[in-house]
Order: C-alpha cells, then sequence, then structure tokens
C-alpha cells in the first residue's frame, strides 16, 4: 500500500511541478546569426530604404561581436534559412542578416540595433529577430483583429497593444495599421471641366505629367523596351503646394488652369488595407524578449486580452507560434487515438485480462515523475520534440511492464504462489528491463550535449521519464499484482 500510495504522491507532485516547466514549442536556433527587419511608412523612395540600411549595416561592422553584414533593400532578401519569413517586394522594406562571433553575443547586438533605431531611425520600425525553428511566421506573437469599421480596428488595435506592452516577457510591439498616409484628394467640378469638353481623365493626364510622367511611347534599346515618359523636369519632387498650378489642355488647344477644374483638400488615409480570408484585418505583432519562453508569455496575454470589452464587430485570433504549434498538435493527435485503440486491443489479445491492461496503463503516467524533474534540472522547455520524447517513452515504459507480466503469468500458471510468482519475475526480469534502460540512456546521451536546441529535450524527456518509470515500474507492477491478482488467484485455487 505504502508503494501505491508514493506512486500516486510522486504523480501529483509531476503534475505540480508541470506547470514551473518552460513551455516553447518551437524554440530558437542556436546558430550564430540573426536578421533585422527594416519596416519604413508606406510611400517611402527606394533610395531611402536603401541609404538607411548600408549605414546601419556599415555601423554593425564595427562592432567586435559582428564577422559580417548583409543588407538589401525593397525587398526580404534571399531564403538562406528554411524558416525566414519572405516579404512581398515593395520600396519601404529592408533586411540585415548579421553573422556573430558566437552565439552569445546576439543579446547584446540586439540591444545595440534597438539603441541605434531609437537615435538614428526613430520614425523606422526596426526588429532583430534570431533564426527559430518550425514554420515560418511574421512574429511570435501575433494577434489578429477582424472588422468592417476601420475606426473600431483602430480602437482595438490600440487596445491590444497596451496590453502586450504591459505583458512582462514583450519586446518590439508593433501594428500593421500604420499612422496613415497624408493624401491630397482633388475633387474634380464635372460641370466646370465639361464646358471646355474635359472630363477627370484630362485632369488625372495633368497631374500624372507633373509627377511621375506620361508615357507616350517606347524606345526599343537592344532587346528590352525602354518607356518613354514626358514629365515635367521635378519629376516626383514637385512641390504639392505648387500642384494646383498646373495646366490641363483642353482638346481645342485651351489652356486651362487647373485650380478652375477641382478644390484640393488634405486627408489621411490607411496606408494599406490588409485582409485575411476576405476580412479587413488589423496585426499586432510581437517579439519576445531574451529569456523569456513563448508559452509562459503567451498564456498570460491571452488570460489579459480575454478581460478586455472590444468595439462592436470587432473579433480576435490568435496566430505566429500559437497557430504553429496547434496545427502541430492537431496533426500528433489526429493519429493518437488511432494507436490508443491499437495498443489496447493488442495488450486485450496479449493477455485476456482488463485487470493485466490496467497495469500496463499504469505505468504511462509515472513516466511523468521523471520526464518533469528532467526538463527542470536540464532548464530546457516542453515542446514539439519533448512531446514527441513524451510518446515515445510510453511505449518503452509499456513494454517493461508486459515483460514483467508475462513472466509473472507463466510462473502462475506453473503453480507457484502469487507471492513466489511475483517475487521470482521480477527477480528474473529486473536485469533484462535495466539492460534495455541503460542502452536506451548512452544511445540518447550524446543528443544532450549537441548545441542544436531541438533535440535535449528530446533526450532529456525521455532519459529523464525511463530512469525514474523504470524503477517506479518495478516497484508499482509487483505491488498492483497483490491486490489486482489476489482475487483472481483465489478463485483459481478454489476451483482446482
Amino acid at each position: 500500500a505504502a508503494v501505491l500510495v508514493g506512486a500516486v504522491v510522486l504523480i501529483a507532485l509531476a503534475v505540480f511541478g508541470a506547470r514551473f516547466v518552460d513551455r516553447d514549442f518551437f524554440p530558437n536556433t542556436a546558430r550564430d546569426e540573426m536578421v533585422v527587419n527594416l519596416n519604413f511608412a508606406e510611400g517611402t523612395h527606394i533610395s531611402t530604404t536603401s541609404s538607411a540600411a548600408l549605414a546601419m549595416a556599415e555601423a554593425m561592422r564595427e562592432l567586435d561581436e559582428v564577422v559580417d553584414v548583409y543588407a538589401w533593400a525593397g525587398f526580404s532578401g534571399p531564403t538562406f534559412y528554411y524558416n525566414l519569413s519572405e516579404n512581398p517586394r515593395s520600396p519601404h522594406i529592408g533586411r540585415l542578416a548579421i553573422i556573430s562571433r558566437k552565439v552569445d553575443d546576439l543579446p547584446r547586438i540586439f540591444d545595440w540595433v534597438r539603441e541605434y533605431a531609437r537615435d538614428m531611425l526613430p520614425d523606422v520600425e526596426v526588429v532583430p529577430q534570431r533564426l527559430g525553428q518550425g514554420p515560418p511566421v511574421q512574429a511570435p506573437i501575433e494577434v489578429r483583429l477582424f472588422g468592417d469599421d476601420f475606426e473600431a480596428l483602430r480602437t482595438a488595435s490600440e487596445q491590444v497593444m497596451d496590453v502586450v506592452r504591459a505583458t512582462e516577457g514583450t519586446a518590439d510591439v508593433r501594428e500593421t495599421l500604420g499612422t496613415g498616409t497624408p493624401t491630397l484628394v482633388f475633387e474634380v467640378e464635372d460641370a466646370a471641366a465639361s464646358r471646355y469638353g474635359l472630363d477627370r481623365s484630362d485632369v488625372a493626364d495633368a497631374l500624372l505629367g507633373r509627377t511621375l510622367g506620361v508615357t507616350i511611347g517606347q524606345y526599343r534599346a537592344g532587346l528590352d523596351p525602354v518607356p518613354i515618359v514626358i514629365r515635367s523636369p521635378e519629376g516626383e519632387r514637385f512641390s504639392t503646394d505648387h500642384l494646383d498650378t498646373a495646366y490641363v489642355f483642353a482638346r481645342d488647344g485651351e489652356i486651362v488652369p487647373l485650380a478652375q477644374l477641382v478644390r484640393q483638400s488634405l486627408v489621411w488615409q490607411p496606408s494599406a488595407i490588409q485582409h485575411r480570408d476576405l476580412q479587413r484585418v488589423a496585426i499586432v505583432l510581437s517579439e519576445l524578449d531574451q529569456g523569456y519562453a513563448f508559452g509562459n508569455v503567451t498564456s498570460e496575454l491571452q488570460r489579459r486580452l480575454g478581460e478586455i470589452d472590444f468595439p462592436a464587430g470587432v473579433t480576435l485570433e490568435f496566430g505566429g507560434k500559437l497557430e504553429s504549434s496547434g496545427d502541430a498538435n492537431a496533426a500528433i493527435f489526429s493519429a493518437m487515438p488511432v494507436g490508443i485503440v491499437l495498443l489496447l486491443v493488442f495488450l486485450l489479445l496479449e493477455f485476456n485480462s482488463f485487470r493485466r491492461l490496467l497495469m500496463v496503463l499504469v505505468t504511462v503516467p509515472l513516466a511523468a515523475t521523471g520526464v518533469v524533474p528532467g526538463l527542470l534540472l536540464s532548464d530546457n522547455p516542453f515542446g514539439f520534440t519533448a512531446l514527441l520524447g513524451v510518446i515515445a517513452l510510453a511505449g518503452i515504459v509499456v513494454n517493461n511492464a508486459i515483460v514483467l507480466i508475462d513472466v509473472l503469468d507463466s510462473n502462475l500458471a506453473s503453480g507457484q504462489a502469487l507471492s513466489d510468482a511475483i517475487g521470482d519475475a521480477v527477480a528474473r526480469r529486473t536485469r533484462p528491463i535495466l539492460l534495455t534502460t541503460v542502452t536506451t540512456v548512452a544511445g540518447l546521451a550524446p543528443l544532450t550535449l549537441t548545441k542544436s536546441t531541438l533535440w535535449p529535450p528530446l533526450a532529456w524527456s525521455i532519459i529523464s521519464g525511463l530512469l525514474a518509470s523504470t524503477i517506479l515500474t518495478l516497484l508499482v507492477v509487483p505491488a498492483m499484482c497483490r491486490y489486482l491478482l489476489r482475487a483472481e488467484v483465489t478463485v483459481t485455487a478454489a476451483a482446482d
């Protein structure tokens, strides 16, 4: 009885201790590389983006921790690592790729990037990121807000950003709505334009000729045609204050001042209107601060966001790592019921006894008494690979119980008393079970020493869980046999 009570207490302690294990489904890599994403305001000329990216790259090359820096403007650069998120080509985005001398230098480079951005690029979204594992995401924390009303989305986005900033462990919080873009609106007076035989397309051509230019033909230089454009000498740099001084040429040759045909006004409009699944969306993004696990931060963030009253018509969903981990869990657990059913069927075919089935299945939670302390002591998070390790561990500990009960049944069938049968089974199967444990631990030990962040959680979950479950199996299964099989043996003896 003391053994069974002790096992229950250990399982309860493991369940309680699980809340102190960091949860990071796909951890960052241990590579000495990082990227810095630059996101200027919509409409920024690519020359501005390029100049800022090159200036930052040159400044970073002076750091002792940096080996080399590569810069791209107008797109997110080549995909030199599978996990990198790609952005569509646009003149207002840029990316830097940095190679450090060692992995431990990355936190100092992160601090330098944020300080440089504060001092030199205060109006630019500068986000340093480490290379991660798993499916590519925009950011580890991603909160999507859906709604048809732009002002409601703006209000909800500000609410979410306040909560995310106040949550411990977040960094580089930003959103996709932006501050908007000042836009000149020219409202054409159709009645005035019609008096001169003009329409809106004529007014648009006049404005285009003063700024970007009107294409009137093509000049073929070699294999590639070059457009022929007529525009003012200033082109894109034409002062907006003087746009209303442009002239529109009527079809009869008369020159009409633009100010007689339009009403000019300045308004703020969204820089970009994003949609997801045919719904207007605003996205709040955040990185994780150094030393914080994704699962711990997300749990607190979900709790806080659940207490917010959002404007009517606004709905919320999580993306980022939470979504990718959910997809991975769904893929794993969709096949798990089939595996559990097959396990139960084969165990019943093997033993033809629900009592023995129960004794075998009890060994599975015994593994938790080792998994939790192993991850805590090794300072590894519980993630995707650790989950795979726990699933594999369940098969190993079940096998230990099966071979022990099989020998016990053979002893009972030969006429031994229950106590003698249990003692003989433990004596005969202890060495093979321990040898299996030792060889498994020895085979997994090299994975605990690797610099990768992906495999140590798997190795430690199996090693620690197997060591604990092996010892407990040799104690708990015999103790359960004394209670569950006593009545069965008595009935058999009476029948004989």
